[in-house]
């Protein structure tokens, strides 16, 4: 196939799956077409940096950083876009870089060239009868399946998985690395004076210091989204602490927030951009503040022990699960044009008698 020829629209971006690492010294860029399973690799050594980039990055982090940021982002970031050419044995990279000086701007041009590897025909056709097996499988899936079969992201993230305060009035207690949050709780002293008459019917008086804990509400979310390049089902699970029984006040939500870097929440979600779950009354809040019950609630169960957010990738559709009681239905579909890297699960709490934990 020539250049003219060659298909450089998104549909040939989504057809591969491409893949970076950064070593000593050098980055390793590979892509498998996702039908064919063609690979192809290539090296950049830190000292052509430099001059494939235009100067623009003279480091290995630095190139590194500027295709991962595309790759994450379907090939478009506000400064550069990525496309690619097929080229009979090889598969070019064109990445194309918008800088601006003042009130003019420059593109810089940068092309990577991925050389075929040759699998032997076996190897390739197994690929293709195990990638279609899995598909196959999971069209048989139970809602249930879904939820035990799902790669949970704390393994796939492969780095350190937190939560962290996204609230800006109190923020949450973490503990346990930043792996288990509760609300923070301050404790009131009041001086209580009691009067009474003794045997020669005179007033004594005495006094007593009573205690008193009261929370603040918290809200959190996990330092890391959902990954868009990796197992379509991917779940997070949440393990509940009961210090005490659950009151008629208590509030507890977990759902997803869209870039939550971008929002302050004082005492509640942000209306656009969140899709939550009621754990205490088992009820489903759509971004637009409408309410419909979805599953059995906190309140109606004996203390419950786990908390499960699921997310299909692929399809953008989110589900929650209490223990085993699993749904056969969604609780959400949301927006195709979301993109799943910037979806965080959030937890909004209120209670004293919770503490709340990401499994491992």
């Amino acid at each position: 196939m020539s250049v003219d020829e060659s298909n450089t629209d998104e549909c040939l971006l989504s057809s591969y799956r491409i893949n970076l690492r950064l070593v000593p010294s050098k980055i390793l860029i590979g892509a498998e077409h996702y039908r064919t399973k063609n690979v192809y690799r290539t090296e950049i050594n830190q000292d052509t940096i430099n001059n494939i980039t235009q100067g623009l990055c003279d480091k290995c982090e630095q190139l590194f950083d500027l295709l991962q940021d595309l790759n994450d982002n379907e090939g478009k970031t506000d400064t550069a876009n990525l496309q690619l050419t097929e080229e009979e044995t090889k598969l070019i990279i064109n990445v194309t870089m918008t800088v601006v000086f003042g009130r003019t701007s420059r593109e810089f041009q940068m092309k990577f060239e991925l050389e075929s590897v040759q699998l032997d025909d076996i190897t390739r056709l197994e690929s293709i009868i195990h990638e279609q097996t899995q598909q196959i499988e999971q069209l048989a899936w139970t809602p249930h399946d879904r939820f035990d079969r799902a790669s949970k992201l704390i393994s796939l993230i492969k780095q350190d998985f937190h939560f962290r305060n996204i609230s800006s009035s109190e923020p949450a207690a973490l503990s346990d690395n930043d792996r288990t949050m509760r609300c923070p709780t301050f404790t009131h002293h009041q001086q209580h004076q009691h009067y009474s008459h003794n045997t020669a019917f005179r007033l004594a008086t005495s006094s007593e210091t009573v205690e008193t804990s009261t929370g603040k509400q918290a809200i959190v979310t996990t330092n890391y989204g959902f990954l868009p390049k990796s197992k379509r089902y991917q779940l997070v699970r949440f393990e509940l602490h009961f210090s005490g029984p659950i009151n008629e006040k208590d509030t507890f939500q977990v759902g997803l927030v869209s870039e939550p870097d971008t929002k302050q929440w004082d005492t509640s979600p942000p209306s656009t951009g969140t899709w939550t779950f009621d754990v205490c009354n088992g009820s489903i809040q759509y971004p637009s503040g409408d309410t419909r019950p979805y599953t059995c609630s906190l309140r109606k169960l004996d203390k419950i022990r786990y908390v499960d957010v699921l997310l299909d990738t692929q399809h953008h559709c989110l589900a929650f699960r209490l223990d085993d009681y699993t749904e056969d239905h969604w609780a959400f579909c949301l927006p195709k044009q979301i993109q799943i890297d910037q979806l965080y699960p959030f937890i909004l709490l209120h209670s004293l008698n919770i503490s709340v934990s990401i499994v491992q």
